[in-house]
C-alpha cells in the first residue's frame, strides 16, 4: 500500500491543528455562499419533496479530512463532495444493495450519518416491514468508492479521534473506521469528555468537561456536544449555536445561525386560513477541522452551503499537495480565495505527529506557491500544513498532508 493511501486512512479527527502562540483569533466572520444549486435530479441539483409535516431535502453536511464539503443528497441516491471553490470533486452513488424505502406516511429519503474525518458514510439498511411502513435493522458503512465496508447495530453515533463510538443500552462501543469493534465501555469514555453540571443557585451554573489530560470549567449550562481541538481549544454546540473556548476555558467567540423566515399570507376578506410561505431556512452549525462553521441554507428556488470563517488574518491557502521523490518531498498549494493580493508570504510547517506540534520548515515570499523539502529521512512519515501570512497575522491552517520518501 502506498504511503499516501496509508496517510488517507490514518488522518483522523484532529479538529484544530497547531497554531503559533502569538496568533490571536477574533471571531467567526464573513458568512459566504460557497456551494449553490437548484432543486432537481440533475448533476449539481438537490433533491426536494414537500410533505404534510416536513420537507425532505439534504440536511446532513460535513467537512472531510481534506477540507472538502460533503452533502448527503440521498433523495437522489448520492453523496456530493465539493471543493472549497464550489466545484464538484466527486459524486458517490448510493450502493445498489441499499434500496429506497417507501414509508406508509410518504417517501422519506432517509438520514445519512456522515463520518467526514474518516471519509465514510453510514446509511440505514436491512429494513423489516412493520404495520406503518418499514424499520431499519442495521446501519451500513460506505466508503468514498460507494462500497459497503461493514454493517453495525442501530445506535447513537459519536465522532472519535480514531473511528467512532456507538452508544446503546447504556454502553459505549468503540469501532474502527471500517467497522471492527475495538473496545467496550460501561461508562462514557474520557475521550468524548465527561460532562458534569452544577446549579449554584441564583441563576448561576458551573459545567465541568473532563478529558484524560485536561479539564475545562465554564459558567454555562451543558451544551449538546463538546469537541476538543489538538491545540486544546474547545467547541460547544447546541442546535443553532456554537461557542469557542480557549485552553484556559475563556469564551473567545460565539455564533448563532440565523432563524427561519416566513411570509404570512392572509386570506382575502379575513378568516383564519392563513398560510406560511418560506422565505429562507438554515440548518444547524457544523464545525470544520480548521474551526470554520458551515450550514445549509434553502429558499423556494435553491439550496446552498454557507460558511463562517474563523480568522482575523488572511484566509488559509487552498489545496496543499505533496509529491514524494527519492530525495525530497515537493509541495504545491494555491492562493487564498479571498484577498490573495494582500498576502505577504506563506509559512510551511512540519510535524512528526498528526496533531503536532507543527514547526516552521520554510517562510516563503508571496509569489512562492511551491517548496521542496530535502531535509527529510527515508522511512520517516511527516505531516505538513501551510499558512498564509499578512504582516504579523497568520491564517488558519490549510488541509493537512503527509508524505514519505519513495
Amino acid at each position: 500500500m502506498k504511503i499516501q493511501q496509508i496517510c488517507k486512512m490514518y488522518i483522523y479527527l484532529c479538529l484544530l491543528f497547531f497554531s503559533p502562540p502569538f496568533l490571536i483569533f477574533a471571531e467567526w466572520i464573513d458568512p459566504k455562499e460557497i456551494v449553490s444549486g437548484t432543486w432537481g435530479k440533475n448533476t449539481g441539483q438537490f433533491y426536494y419533496e414537500s410533505q404534510d409535516t416536513f420537507d425532505a431535502f439534504p440536511k446532513n453536511i460535513g467537512d472531510d479530512k481534506n477540507n472538502n464539503i460533503i452533502i448527503s443528497d440521498e433523495g437522489n441516491r448520492r453523496v456530493y463532495v465539493f471543493m472549497q471553490n464550489g466545484k464538484i470533486k466527486k459524486i458517490i452513488q448510493k450502493p445498489l444493495e441499499l434500496l429506497d424505502v417507501d414509508f406508509a406516511f410518504g417517501r422519506w429519503p432517509g438520514e445519512v450519518i456522515l463520518l467526514p474525518y474518516n471519509n465514510l458514510f453510514i446509511f440505514s439498511c436491512d429494513y423489516k416491514q412493520v404495520k406503518k411502513g418499514y424499520q431499519p435493522l442495521r446501519q451500513c458503512i460506505v466508503d468514498y468508492e460507494g462500497k459497503i465496508t461493514a454493517k453495525i447495530e442501530l445506535a447513537e453515533i459519536f465522532m472519535a479521534a480514531e473511528g467512532f463510538f456507538l452508544f446503546k443500552n447504556e454502553k459505549y462501543y468503540h469501532y474502527s473506521p471500517t467497522g471492527q469493534l475495538l473496545k467496550t465501555y460501561d461508562t462514557r469514555p474520557l475521550e468524548l469528555g465527561m460532562v458534569n453540571e452544577q446549579n449554584l443557585g441564583s441563576g448561576k451554573y458551573k459545567t465541568t468537561i473532563q478529558y484524560p489530560d485536561k479539564t475545562y470549567v465554564t459558567d454555562r449550562l451543558t451544551y449538546h456536544n463538546y469537541i476538543r481541538g489538538c491545540d486544546d481549544t474547545l467547541y460547544a454546540t447546541l442546535y443553532k449555536e456554537i461557542v469557542r473556548y480557549d485552553a484556559d476555558s475563556k469564551l473567545t467567540a460565539e455564533l448563532v445561525v440565523p432563524d427561519t423566515e416566513y411570509k404570512i399570507i392572509r386570506p382575502a376578506g379575513g378568516g383564519f386560513n392563513e398560510v406560511k410561505e418560506l422565505i429562507v431556512d438554515y440548518g444547524d452549525p457544523v464545525l470544520a477541522p480548521n474551526g470554520d462553521v458551515y450550514t445549509w441554507k434553502r429558499t423556494p428556488d435553491k439550496y446552498s452551503i454557507i460558511k463562517w470563517v474563523w480568522v482575523d488574518g488572511p484566509e488559509c491557502p487552498q489545496y496543499l499537495d505533496v509529491t514524494p521523490t527519492k530525495n525530497s518531498l515537493k509541495f504545491t498549494w494555491q492562493k487564498p480565495t479571498k484577498d490573495a493580493d494582500k498576502v505577504t508570504g506563506y509559512q510551511l510547517l512540519q510535524s512528526y505527529n498528526i496533531c503536532g506540534p507543527f514547526r516552521q520548515t520554510a517562510l516563503l515570499k508571496k509569489d512562492q506557491l511551491s517548496f521542496e523539502d530535502r531535509d527529510v529521512k527515508k522511512g520517516e512519515t511527516y505531516y505538513y500544513i501551510v499558512k498564509a501570512v499578512r504582516g504579523k497575522d497568520y491564517s488558519g491552517n490549510s488541509n493537512k498532508v503527509c508524505g514519505q520518501l519513495e
